[in-house]
């Protein structure tokens, strides 16, 4: 059974192009499948975005003969991406510091070099992206006054005219530069390739870049009788930052196309699609989103939905007990980069993996670069990096990793960012606070956000069935009240969260970034000076100054590090570590050690020990052996078999017993 707007979609013969504008769960598939059932003689092809899509549309158009499925990518690579297998196997990202020996110059400080390089990479992606030849691009683009957050003229046409330089190199086959699937993709929309079908449908039209735009406005040249279908939700474009436009509106202006409408929702209830709306409004929509959706959310899983990857590390961190789905992959939510800005904290370059990260001399050059280039998602890992430093990340991610599970099925909650959510549904849901919304009365919210990141919260919120729950900073923004609403969220999801987009959190942010960096940088004097005298307890703690934050795991600490000299050694449930370095002995051992010499053990006697060692004062323990009982000198000392653990340093002449022992030093298995 059609509905009304379902009907006008399949029973209208359109001239040549037509924009299907589809809200969230309206049945743009199942009317796209009842379009192309009614023309059995027509040819089609079904252009999706993503890997994933064509998979489900596979399934939706399986009993349609006459609709062949693929993405824009998948069309391009028959023709053109086959020839570059060798590169592409590699899945490398193309990166600003290989471009350096296209701007270098003489007598050019290093950071301008930079600059240039990133600059460049900048205008090849938006070349990639564009519907434009090498040629023409450079022509449209001679006049340009900023690219990204780059505004330097001199900067910008020396990256200009090494572009045609860089592009010729690229799709050289035998060129060693990463060849990413874009290139391949450009190459082919250049050739104007015309396809033998008569119908085109594009699916998820709103977020297709130039690229693919081109390829199919290129079928409706000349005489053709093809038809073209755009189909799509403006309220999720969300692609912006990789070279999306409103190609909806494009079409509809360039053609003269008819507009059609899919705005009754099958899956968001009344009371979802009622609040969907107010977002809708503030992006001035044609039409009001309603709904025949009966509620749900009998699901014993939540899906946790937020604007980061930061916004996920920081929830887990809490619920560390759970079973975790990560949607696309616990690989894409940047754990490994959290432990690559560690080990360039620690200046430790040798383990770290990302090309990217280990480009940089340190962490606050990379801060200071991020910031430049406003990389919103990197200035959010460096501040995981420092909030989370009471607690080892190596342990955390570590931690988080052995929680993932591929089976849904077997999972306690689910897990995604937003733009990983498009597409998805899930009964019960919940948005994290990261998302930059800071309600204020007296200011107007279209100056508080951008149109993109309440497109972003549209696509979050109606990916929900049923059960939904929101943080407060969302609920004020859409006039709800947090103390009463329905869609309140829960305690756990309050991750206090730095909200990065918003510009006032964000410059609050680096703030406390900068803090960091200028205590390290306090840390590297008073070591020096500990050098030269004997060691005490250091008076900055960057950890105590950084982390005032209720969800971050309180650690006593203790004392001196003796491996790398920071204050920053503390007792926990069950081993004594280091903030700094690797530094970890555990409780098992200390008892291991104490019970082979009779001695006293439990929690004092082993946060007595590891005080005294860590105050660097002399620590003597009577202890018993075989041949009697003895006191001797007790360290920490790092064995490499054994790692860490009590070890005697020297014998004390207390006893006759002892008196035979005396002179044996070290050399004695770690406890």
């Amino acid at each position: 059974m059609l509905s009304s707007e379902q009907y006008a979609i399949v029973n209208t013969n359109v001239d040549k192009v037509a924009t299907v504008l589809a809200y969230a769960g309206t049945g743009k598939s199942f009317t796209l499948k009842q379009l192309a059932l009614s023309h059995p003689d027509k040819s089609i092809i079904l252009f999706v975005f993503n890997k994933s899509m064509r998979i489900d549309a596979e399934k939706t158009f399986s009993d349609v003969p006459n609709v062949t499925i693929t993405t824009f990518h998948g069309l391009a690579f028959r023709g053109y991406g086959k020839y570059y297998m060798d590169r592409l196997r590699k899945n490398e990202t193309l990166r600003a510091d290989q471009l350096l020996p296209y701007v270098a110059t003489k007598h050019t400080e290093e950071h301008i070099i930079y600059m240039r390089a990133h600059t460049l990479l900048l205008l090849f992606k938006d070349f990639l992206a564009s519907s434009f030849s090498i040629n023409e691009y450079l022509d449209q683009k001679k006049y340009i006054q900023f690219i990204g957050n780059i505004t330097c003229h001199k900067t910008i046409r020396l990256a200009l005219s090494k572009l045609k330089l860089l592009w010729e190199d690229i799709i050289t086959i035998t060129n060693s530069l990463p060849f990413e699937h874009d290139i391949y993709l450009k190459m082919y929309q250049l050739k104007k390739h015309l396809l033998d079908y008569d119908w085109f449908f594009v699916d998820e039209a709103q977020d297709i870049n130039p690229v693919m735009v081109d390829i199919v406005v290129s079928q409706l040249s000349g005489d053709r009788l093809v038809k073209a279908y755009f189909v799509g939700d403006e309220m999720q474009q969300i692609y912006s930052f990789r070279g999306a436009i409103n190609s909806l509106a494009f079409i509809q202006n360039t053609f003269d196309a008819e507009v059609f409408y899919l705005s009754n929702s099958y899956r968001c209830p009344p009371h979802i699609a009622k609040l969907a709306n107010k977002i809708i409004l503030e992006l001035d929509g044609k039409k009001e989103y309603t709904s025949v959706a009966p509620i749900k959310g009998e699901s014993r899983q939540k899906t946790y939905i937020g604007r980061t990857s930061s916004g996920i590390v920081a929830l887990l961190s809490q619920m560390l007990h759970a079973k975790v789905y990560f949607v696309g992959g616990v690989d894409g939510y940047n754990l490994n980069t959290l432990n690559d800005l560690v080990n360039l904290l620690g200046k430790k370059r040798e383990y770290i993996n990302d090309p990217y990260i280990k480009s940089f001399p340190d962490l606050n050059t990379l801060k200071n670069h991020s910031e430049e280039i406003d990389d919103i998602k990197m200035i959010g890992l460096i501040g995981i990096v420092f909030k989370y430093m009471s607690v080892n990340i190596f342990n955390l991610t570590a931690a988080i990793k052995s929680r993932a599970t591929l089976d849904i099925n077997t999972a306690d909650i689910i897990v995604t960012t937003a733009h990983r959510s498009k597409g998805l549904e899930w009964e019960k849901v919940e948005l994290l606070d990261d998302f930059p919304f800071n309600y204020d009365e007296n200011l107007e919210l279209e100056a508080e956000v951008e149109d993109e990141e309440k497109r972003l919260l549209y696509v979050a919120i109606t990916r929900c069935k049923g059960d939904l729950s929101l943080p407060s900073n969302i609920l004020k923004y859409l006039k709800e009240d947090p103390t009463k609403s329905q869609f309140r969220g829960s305690v756990e999801a309050s991750t206090k969260l730095f909200k990065l987009s918003n510009e006032d959190t964000r410059e609050k942010l680096l703030d406390d970034i900068d803090l960091a960096l200028s205590f390290k940088e306090e840390r590297k004097e008073e070591e020096t000076s500990l050098k030269k005298k004997p060691k005490s307890r250091l008076t900055t703690n960057i950890k105590k100054q950084l982390l005032k934050n209720d969800s971050v795991i309180k650690n006593d600490y203790i004392g001196i590090c003796v491996e790398c000299g920071n204050d920053c050694v503390f007792i926990k449930n069950n081993y004594v570590g280091c903030d700094a370095c690797d530094f970890k002995i555990s409780f098992n051992k200390y008892e291991s050690f104490l019970n082979h010499f009779k001695s006293k053990s439990g929690i004092d006697e082993i946060i007595r020990i590891s005080k005294a060692i860590c105050l660097n004062k002399k620590i003597v323990m009577r202890l018993e052996g075989k041949k009697g009982v003895f006191s001797a000198e007790v360290v920490f000392k790092k064995d490499e078999k054994f790692g860490w653990g009590l070890n005697i340093s020297t014998f004390v002449n207390t006893s006759t017993t002892s008196r035979k022992l005396s002179g044996r030093k070290g050399s004695r298995k770690s406890y």
